[in-house]
């Protein structure tokens, strides 16, 4: 599935280790369908870079100093997407919405995902802009958040890992769901 495919082993040890604490806490596990595919990757990659670019283009053109290279790069990425296929990909979101609603979420209250398929690199790791590897690692990184955004679902990411790395269990709930998904994410605290 989009959620669990391709997790590095420390994720995927610590992402059924959640589960069992939120089945521990009395939550019903139940395996769903979802209706995320890689496309809403594009979809949401489309809609950021372009309203990302419209919001800071003057501010960068009158202070770049305060932009480093990595974030105006990924910034003015937007500069030269059409319009057109900014709007398709606004048009397709409560398509894609209803979708998710009508399926997973009417069959689950919360949806617990990885927040990550890797662990997170050091920061220091992440500089060289111009580096493709760098730019996988962190499209990678925001791979499981780019849906609850696209959806403009609530969710919330509970940290699961205590030593090394962060690892953290994302949940994700329908539109109104905030208090579920705080309760849900106490019962991992």
């Amino acid at each position: 599935s989009y959620y669990l495919d391709d997790l590095d082993s420390a994720v995927a040890d610590a992402y059924r280790g959640g589960l069992a604490r939120l089945e521990a806490a009395g939550a019903r596990l139940v395996d769903v369908a979802v209706v995320e595919e890689p496309r809403i990757r594009s979809l949401v990659r489309l809609i950021m870079r372009s309203e990302l670019s419209a919001v800071h283009r003057r501010r960068m053109a009158a202070n770049p100093e305060l932009y480093p290279l990595a974030v105006a790069k990924f910034f003015t990425a937007g500069e030269g997407l059409l319009a057109a296929d900014y709007i398709d990909a606004l048009r397709l979101r409560p398509v894609l919405t209803a979708q998710a609603l009508a399926t997973t979420y009417s069959q689950v209250d919360v949806l617990a995902t990885p927040t990550a398929p890797v662990t997170a690199p050091r920061y220091d790791a992440l500089t060289d802009a111009g580096d493709p590897a760098i730019w996988a690692a962190i499209t990678r990184l925001m791979h499981m958040t780019q849906p609850a955004t696209y959806f403009g679902f609530p969710a919330l990411s509970v940290p699961l890992a205590t030593d090394g790395p962060p690892i953290g269990l994302q949940l994700i709930g329908p539109p109104g769901a905030e208090t579920v998904l705080f309760r849900a994410g106490a019962a991992l605290a």
